[in-house]
C-alpha cells in the first residue's frame, strides 16, 4: 500500500474521540512517507488539527458542515464528487453511528474505491431501518477489506438487530489523545478535600443520560456532601441540562464546563470519571482515565464491563435509573480510601488492553489487508 484517503463523515460536532482514530493514522501515515490524503467536514473549531495535518503534506479535501437545504446538500454533493476515490489503494471510511455511511452524499461511495475499510464508532439498536438502507448497509459491510468497530457489540447489533453479517470484522478501541503513559499517575490530593467527579461526553441526553446523573445527584444527601461534578463536551442538550441544573438548585455544585483540549488536566484534578450511558461502545474517556490511574462508573454497554469490574476496578451501575446511580454512587462514596488502589488497577487494566504502540499496530493490520 502506497497511497490512502481518509474520509470521515461525522458531522455531529466539531470533534471528538472518535476523529482521533483517523486522524492520528494520517499524520503517522504521512510521516512514513505513505502519500495520503483526508476528506472531513470543515469545522473552525478543527483548524489546529487541519493545519497539522498540511504540514505533514496530506492533502485535503474539506467539505461543507452546513448541509441543510437543497442547495447546501447541493454543494456537499459537488464537493464529495471532486474527490477521486479510485486513485488510493485504500479508503478509510470513518463513521459515528453505524449507519452514517448510508446517507446522502455518501451511500454509493463504495462503489468508487478500489479497496475501502470502515470504521464505526457506535451501534444502533432503536428504530427499524428500511428495506433499502438494509440492503445498502448489507453492501458496505460485506464488500470492505475489513470492518474495524471499537466494540464488539457494534457488530452484534448490526447480526442481532438488522440481520447484516460480515466475516471481516475486528475490534480495535479508539486511541488516547496523549502519549502513552508508562507509570501509574498518583491520585489526586489537592480540592480542599472535595471529591471531584468528571464526565466527558457529548451533551446528549439520550445516548449519554446526564440528565440522569444529574437528578440522582439532586438530593438533600448529597447537597450535603463535599463534591463537585464537571461535565465536560459540548451538544444539541446544553440548555436541557443548564436549565435542570438550576431547576434542581444544584448549580453550585455541578458544572457544564464545555469542550477541553486538555483531557490530562480534567482527568488529573479528578477522582472519580463517570460514564454512566444509555449508549456507548467502548467510549475514550474511560480508556483515557484509566490510562491516568482514574477508577470509573460506568454502565453494563458495550465494551465497558470488560474493562471495569465492578468494586475492583470501578464501578458498574445495574441500570440508567435515578435510584440505580444512586445506589452505585453510594457504594463508591463509602469506598473513597480504595479509589487510590482502584485507579492503580484501572491502569494495570489499561496496559492489558490498550494495543501499543498504537499508529505501528494499526498500519500493520491495514497492510496485511
Amino acid at each position: 500500500m502506497k497511497s490512502i484517503l481518509f474520509l470521515s463523515v461525522m458531522n455531529g460536532s466539531a470533534w471528538g474521540g472518535s476523529e482521533e482514530q483517523w486522524f492520528r493514522l494520517a499524520l503517522w501515515m504521512a510521516k512514513k512517507k505513505y502519500d495520503v490524503a483526508v476528506s472531513c467536514f470543515d469545522w473552525p473549531e478543527k483548524a489546529e488539527r487541519l493545519n497539522a495535518l498540511q504540514n505533514e503534506g496530506i492533502k485535503l479535501f474539506l467539505l461543507p458542515k452546513n448541509n441543510k437545504g437543497i442547495i447546501a446538500r447541493w454543494r456537499l454533493q459537488k464537493q464529495v464528487n471532486k474527490i477521486h476515490f479510485e486513485k488510493y489503494d485504500l479508503v478509510f471510511i470513518n463513521q459515528g453511528g453505524v449507519k452514517d455511511i448510508s446517507h446522502s452524499p455518501f451511500k454509493t461511495i463504495y462503489k468508487r474505491c478500489r479497496k475501502y475499510v470502515t470504521s464505526s464508532h457506535n451501534y444502533y439498536e432503536k428504530g427499524s431501518l428500511s428495506y433499502f438502507k438494509k440492503s445498502l448497509l448489507a453492501k458496505w459491510f460485506s464488500n470492505a477489506s475489513l470492518n474495524i468497530g471499537d466494540s464488539q457489540k457494534i457488530f452484534d447489533a448490526l447480526q442481532n438487530k438488522f440481520n447484516i453479517h460480515s466475516a471481516n470484522n475486528k475490534v480495535v478501541y479508539n486511541p488516547i489523545g496523549f502519549p502513552y503513559p508508562e507509570k501509574i499517575n498518583p491520585f489526586s490530593t489537592a480540592n480542599n478535600n472535595s471529591v471531584i467527579f468528571t464526565m466527558l461526553a457529548a451533551l446528549d441526553v439520550v445516548r449519554k443520560a446526564q440528565d440522569v446523573l444529574i437528578n440522582a445527584l439532586s438530593n438533600d444527601k448529597w447537597k450535603s456532601r463535599n463534591w463537585y461534578l464537571y461535565l465536560y463536551g459540548e451538544g444539541d442538550d446544553f440548555e436541557i441540562l443548564n436549565s435542570l441544573i438550576k431547576h434542581n438548585k444544584i448549580d453550585d455544585k455541578i458544572f457544564l464546563k464545555g469542550h477541553t483540549d486538555n483531557v490530562v488536566s480534567a482527568l488529573n484534578q479528578s477522582h472519580l470519571n463517570l460514564q454512566i450511558t444509555h449508549i456507548d461502545a467502548m467510549p475514550i474517556s474511560v480508556v483515557e482515565a484509566m490510562a491516568l490511574s482514574r477508577p470509573c462508573i460506568v454502565s453494563k454497554v458495550g465494551d465497558m464491563p470488560i474493562w471495569v469490574q465492578h468494586e475492583q476496578n470501578g464501578y458498574i451501575s445495574s441500570a440508567i435509573t435515578v435510584e440505580a446511580i444512586d445506589e452505585v454512587l453510594e457504594l463508591a462514596w463509602h469506598q473513597k480510601d480504595k479509589w487510590s488502589e482502584m485507579g492503580e488497577k484501572s491502569f494495570a487494566k489499561f496496559q492489558e488492553l490498550y494495543p501499543h504502540p498504537y499508529e505501528e499496530n494499526f498500519v500493520a493490520l491495514l497492510e496485511s489487508l
